[in-house]
């Protein structure tokens, strides 16, 4: 059988997963790959729609002529999937199946869309590889596990979770063959050595995944050091990676498994990597075992420097003292170190917004990453919101189409929106500056209405929010820009 996926903007994981099982099961699978240029969520340009990528990828659809169409959306690329599952619907006329965090969370709403028949909750790889398989054989697919499914008469079946996967080594190595031919990354590897966190933050869309694990089921799976070095000495025969970056939620959770993996990393791939840290899985020990590793930068969630509203509002354990004594460590190791920040959070003052720009300075990152809080459907903190009237009916409809960004758009009704748009705006060009400069100017523009300084100025400051990343999308960039034009 012949699926085709379609994607945006990025590499994703979740279809190179499912790939991976379905070819292995004798399936025949392609991607149409949007790369996005026309709006990444920092800035949208409108000459760039010229390049009519839609008519282009909805041709290429039609030459691999499928037997099934598979999309997966998160929030933000929920209107960009939506038109072109319109377009393919209607130019192919084969059931469409779509999946992800977005119709994970709204699957009534999503199948509203006469474009969409099918929707998959949660893990994709055994449910998707059922479906396919039925459909070749012509059987009932309207009570396979994790999907619901509309039938012909328009109800519908509402089907059972599947247990999670506990086991991801009997997982294939994802297919990234798929995003690599499209230019999609290049000198750059993308990794995840597991799945869940143990966290449950408000703001995440992790603390649904938590709600939905009604048989209290093991979320943190991990796959073996072995399969990981595996997968990595293929990526580094077959792609010749300059950095890796684990995508992992929390890399550091793990100190055993930690130190297995770094011995085996330094002596059998030796490519510079980035993860993600919690502060509270930070401790003397894993600093020691990333660096042995070859780590050179880590990513740490900080969120906010108010201390009383990163534990109550976005229910996130540890102290600014134990974020100052974990920034401590990394920066000791020699390990450079991205701190992450969100502006425009309920109950949020400048006062508690500068906080963080106190404690910025004291962990002395290396570069600032900051984000708008977006409310994304089905996460803690969004109920919140619409519980407290900082969301009104229109704005939540709004959300649970896509509209917006957590880069650009704060939606809920804030009485400091302006100061709020303005520090996650500035914060990461104004970071790199001496603390003189920094104090008197940014406190100054933060004050100001978001306009078009504050804007230009974020979009200067972009680079620094992480450098190691930057650099590698930069050339992502202009290797996606030119297969385009190539097509």
């Amino acid at each position: 059988m012949k699926i085709l996926f379609f994607y945006r903007g990025a590499e994703s994981f979740g279809i190179e997963y499912l790939s991976a099982v379905l070819t292995r099961a004798g399936h025949q699978t392609e991607l149409i790959y949007d790369p996005g240029l026309d709006n990444n969520f920092y800035v949208s340009t409108g000459l760039l729609k010229r390049l009519n990528v839609p008519r282009k990828l909805v041709r290429k659809a039609r030459d691999f002529s499928p037997d099934l169409v598979a999309f997966s959306s998160i929030t933000n690329l929920y209107p960009y999937v939506k038109d072109m599952a319109r377009a393919l619907k209607a130019e192919l006329k084969v059931p469409t199946v779509i999946g992800g965090i977005h119709p994970t969370v709204l699957p009534e709403l999503v199948l509203q869309e006469d474009c969409f028949d099918i929707v998959c909750r949660g893990e994709g790889e055994y449910a998707l590889l059922e479906l396919a398989d039925r459909l070749e054989k012509g059987e009932d697919i309207t009570d396979i596990e994790n999907l619901w499914v509309k039938d012909s008469q328009g109800v519908t079946h509402k089907n059972e979770q599947r247990p999670l996967i506990q086991d991801l080594d009997a997982l294939p190595f994802p297919d990234k063959d798929l995003f690599y031919r499209n230019g999609a990354f290049w000198r750059n590897v993308s990794i995840m050595t597991g799945r869940g966190c143990p966290y449950h933050c408000t703001f995440c869309v992790n603390s649904f995944y938590h709600q939905m694990n009604i048989r209290r089921e093991r979320m943190i799976r991990r796959r073996s050091v072995d399969n990981v070095i595996q997968e990595l000495k293929l990526y580094k025969q077959k792609y010749h990676p300059r950095t890796v970056n684990f995508q992992d939620d929390t890399f550091s959770v793990d100190i055993g498994w930690l130190e297995e993996f770094a011995d085996r990393y330094a002596a059998e791939i030796n490519v510079p990597f980035q993860c993600n840290v919690h502060p509270m899985t930070v401790n003397r020990e894993i600093v020691k075992a990333l660096k042995r590793a070859g780590c050179r930068s880590v990513c740490m969630g900080i969120q906010s420097g108010n201390n009383e509203l990163r534990k109550m509002v976005l229910k996130r354990p540890g102290s600014n003292e134990r974020i100052i004594e974990a920034s401590r460590l990394i920066k000791e190791a020699g390990i450079q170190l991205v701190a992450e920040y969100i502006f425009g959070l309920p109950d949020e003052t400048p006062e508690k917004m500068w906080e963080s720009v106190t404690l910025n300075r004291q962990i002395r990152a290396d570069n600032t990453s900051t984000f708008v809080f977006y409310p994304f459907p089905g996460t803690v903190l969004a109920d919140y919101c619409v519980r407290k009237g900082l969301l009104d009916a229109e704005t939540v409809e709004e959300i649970n189409n896509g509209f917006g960004s957590y880069h650009t758009t704060l939606l809920i009704k804030h009485p400091y929106r302006d100061f709020a748009m303005n520090m996650a705006s500035l914060l990461p060009l104004f970071s790199r500056l001496p603390s003189f400069l920094s104090d008197k100017y940014l406190k100054k523009l933060c004050s100001g209405k978001h306009g078009l300084l504050a804007k230009t100025l974020g979009l200067m400051g972009v680079p620094f929010m992480n450098t190691w990343q930057a650099r590698e999308r930069i050339q992502d960039l202009i290797h996606m820009t030119w297969r385009l034009f190539k097509s």
